[in-house]
């Protein structure tokens, strides 16, 4: 086996685990954002401690977009470390 394929062949193991991470973590903040209490009204001065906190919890928590974009991130790595894979073949 030659070294180009060896390192295309690890570039897609790798792109491999980061899709399973990506997709873990996205499965995880789902299931555990239908387990939260969801804030019915935004809170205001008069809100108390607790009906804040929730609100910031929801919203750093199940509004970051930030693990969808790495999911798609992902896919477009595995998608390119099959491309060159397929391309020597």
């Amino acid at each position: 086996m030659s070294s180009k394929k060896t390192g295309k062949t690890l570039s897609l193991i790798i792109a491999i685990i980061f899709l399973v991470l990506s997709m873990g973590n996205i499965f995880l903040r789902v299931s555990a954002c239908t387990q939260l209490e969801k804030p019915i009204i935004l809170p205001t001065e008069h809100s108390s401690e607790e009906e804040q906190a929730v609100w910031i919890t929801y919203k750093k928590f199940c509004r970051n977009p930030v693990p969808y974009v790495i999911f798609i991130l992902a896919l477009w790595y595995l998608t390119s470390a099959l491309n060159k894979l397929r391309s020597e073949n």
